[in-house]
């Protein structure tokens, strides 16, 4: 799934830069702000239409001004005016690069096979274990850059310090202009999942700040195993909350078409959950707000996960035994190599799920219509974070 573009400041084609998921050199360094850390959605049928469309109007115009400069070079050819060379090559470059543009754009794909939305934390996000910042690959993007063969989209809203359903009260100066509620997972869900176009699936992991201790007090549940129900209920309640808005969206659409039109099969979404990883306790997880109790809820996770999984008849992924948090300097945040391990639990899943749909080798990615080679420009979204004590 290769669908990014970079167009540049060329009069009179005014096109805005889209950045996709994950399409950025491994090598490059990243510095946006996690506060302000979104994906921006892949082109369109529409918008790659509009912008086809504006390309043939500028070639078009190219092309006349090209008659017209020649004209005008014959017509004084008696008086001696010859147009520069110069003005010849300038034009003979931008004729070159709208053809190469175009050429480009016939190798996007007419359309995906759908997408899957990534909902979590600061383990999503990619915040490294020993405070050196942010990963090149955390989970997320090894999932993307797995399933691109297959024209599925993947995009995802990570934000550090995202509990299920609670405010944080706490200190996050490290996110300037932040307010308690912003980390509320459970009250922003609903804009970001209205954002995402033809979702398929849901995975969150979520859960991990949910277990500091200011977090803990704000619910009156008490005792390790049933503050681990809640939060997985919590956790759980944000598919839900999915599931409803995706059935909502479909039946509106339905109600919009004219009459006779045919019924498109309503399909529900899949939701994933994926059980966070344990937190050890030491100085470093202390200092972030976890304490013992958090230890022991954090035991209990998978089980919870599962039970509410089982519930609603969502899909639960446990932690990987692989992932091992005696490594980890601060006692939260997973280790690089963990990060592979997640991802390969999460697409064993998804390819289960979906062997037979999207996911089939007969969804890999389509061949070029053109017959050339595509040049491809790359940026990434994505940053290294100042340490914060926020997950």
């Amino acid at each position: 799934m290769k669908s990014f573009l970079f167009l540049p400041e060329m009069e009179p084609l005014r096109i805005k830069r889209c950045r996709t998921s994950y399409s950025g050199s491994e090598s490059e360094k990243s510095n946006d702000d996690p506060s302000v850390y979104q994906e921006c959605k892949s082109p369109t049928r529409e918008s790659i239409a509009e912008v086809t469309a504006l390309l043939q109007a500028q070639a078009r115009a190219l092309e006349t001004k090209k008659k017209k400069s020649q004209k005008e070079k014959e017509e004084e050819m008696g008086s001696d005016h010859v147009t520069s060379d110069s003005e010849d090559s300038e034009d003979e470059r931008e004729a070159e690069f709208l053809q190469n543009l175009e050429d480009e754009m016939q190798t996007l794909p007419d359309e995906h096979n759908g997408t899957i939305f990534i909902y979590g934390d600061s383990l999503s996000w990619g915040m490294a274990h020993n405070y050196t910042g942010r990963y090149k690959k955390p989970w997320p993007r090894i999932v993307s850059k797995e399933l691109e063969r297959f024209g599925v989209r993947v995009t995802d809203s990570a934000l550090c310090s995202r509990t299920s359903k609670w405010d944080d009260t706490g200190d996050n100066s490290w996110m300037t202009g932040s307010e308690p509620h912003f980390f509320n997972g459970s009250k922003h869900f609903p804009a970001e999942f209205m954002g995402v176009k033809d979702p398929e699936c849901l995975i969150i992991l979520l859960g991990t700040n949910d277990l500091k201790e200011r977090i803990r007090i704000q619910t009156k549940v008490r005792g390790v195993e049933n503050m681990a129900q809640e939060i997985a209920r919590n956790v759980a309640q944000i598919g839900v909350t999915a599931q409803e808005i995706h059935r909502a969206r479909h039946d509106a659409k339905q109600a919009q078409k004219t009459r006779g039109a045919k019924n498109k099969e309503y399909n529900e979404l899949k939701v994933i959950l994926v059980s966070p990883p344990l937190v050890v306790a030491n100085m470093l997880s202390e200092e972030m707000g976890y304490d013992v109790q958090s230890v022991l809820i954090s035991k209990e996770f998978s089980k919870c996960y599962a039970q509410v999984c089982k519930k609603h008849k969502f899909v639960h992924v446990a932690c990987p035994a692989e992932v091992d948090m005696d490594r980890s300097v601060d006692g939260v945040h997973i280790t690089e190599d963990a990060n592979q391990h997640i991802a390969q639990a999460v697409l064993d899943e998804l390819f289960k799920q979906y062997s037979t749909t999207m996911l089939s080798e007969e969804n890999t990615e389509r061949k070029p219509k053109s017959g050339k080679k595509r040049r491809h420009s790359s940026s990434r979204n994505g940053s290294n974070s100042k340490s914060s004590k926020g997950q």
